[in-house]
């Protein structure tokens, strides 16, 4: 169960809460919340699906996955840098467990590079080079080129 409240504030703020039941049961036994940020839709604009969803059958197992949508900063030492959206797709393990799901994420990062490389009608040349920064900048993570995790996971 998700319930995702928001967005607020100038960066697009949510507060995100998850709960997870036992198999059958309606209310959920444990969970948490997260805080995260959708400024990056400020770049992207035009994505499907709209608005942004926070659960999804992403590999068509008949179970949702869990999407947890975040902004990154394009350049690192700017504090108003432009961002970009990304998300973050964990998979219930069956343990009571969410766990993240690289290939997944990955696959919505590609979607999102599409996105980004879609043009725009009267975007300024400003906007045009921040949305081919952060498809290049995705692109990376999602062909698997940018450095590894330090576990060692995939």
């Amino acid at each position: 169960m998700v319930y995702a409240d928001g967005p607020g504030g100038s960066g697009r703020y949510w507060t995100v809460t998850v709960g997870v039941a036992p198999r059958r049961q309606a209310a959920p036994t444990r969970g948490f919340c997260v805080e995260t940020t959708t400024i990056g839709w400020r770049t992207l604009q035009h994505f499907t699906p709209t608005p942004l969803r926070w659960t999804g059958d992403r590999d068509r197992d008949s179970r949702p996955e869990f999407v947890l949508w975040d902004s990154f900063a394009l350049k690192w030492n700017d504090p108003v840098a432009d961002f970009a959206l990304m998300a973050w797709v964990y998979e219930f393990d069956g343990r009571s467990t969410l766990a993240i799901d690289w290939a997944m994420s990955r696959a919505v990062a590609r979607e999102l590079v599409a996105a980004y490389r879609n043009p725009l009608r009267d975007a300024s040349a400003g906007v045009a080079a921040v949305r081919a920064e952060a498809a290049r900048e995705l692109e990376s993570f999602a062909e698997d080129r940018c450095a590894q995790p330090m576990d060692g996971a995939r």
